[in-house]
């Protein structure tokens, strides 16, 4: 996180610009919508990935 407020200070942007970009770039490099989806419910990703093990 001191890298991303570093970044922030140095290009005079708020944290959150640089977080949401970084965010969009990993979104073009996998599915968007399965990331979205372990985040809206990660109690039900969690149980998903038990039933695997």
């Amino acid at each position: 996180m001191e890298q991303v407020e570093q970044l922030s200070e140095d290009r005079d942007r708020h944290r959150q610009y640089h977080l949401k970009h970084a965010l969009a770039y990993l979104g073009h490099l996998t599915d968007l919508k399965s990331i979205e989806a372990k985040w809206v419910n990660p109690a039900k990703h969690r149980s998903d990935l038990q039933s695997v093990q």
